[in-house]
């Protein structure tokens, strides 16, 4: 129950009730938007964390997917020399059956 004074100054104990009142509406109000500033805050910060988890697994599966690249080309290089050194052993041998 709030008392509204009818006058300024008209009753001290009615206009003192009055301000406290006030006041207490003020303190809730103050309250309610801290929390909400913090509920925030901390959404934010735990959107940030998860959004900072899934770049770095993408990263990690990124230079997974360049190190199996890597060695395919490496596994690739390998048999193209072989098959090359294949082709001049044929060849040497060719040479010297003639």
């Amino acid at each position: 129950m709030c008392f509204w004074p009818t006058e300024r100054g008209t009753d001290s104990a009615f206009t003192v009730f009055w301000l406290l009142q006030k006041k207490k509406i003020i303190v809730v109000v103050v309250v309610a938007v801290v929390v909400v500033v913090v509920v925030v805050v901390v959404v934010v910060i735990v959107v940030s964390f998860l959004e900072e988890k899934k770049i770095k697994k993408k990263k990690k599966k990124e230079k997974e997917e360049k190190k199996e690249e890597e060695e395919e080309e490496e596994e690739e290089e390998e048999e193209e020399e072989e098959e090359e050194e294949e082709e001049k052993e044929e060849k040497e041998e060719e040479s010297e059956a003639e």
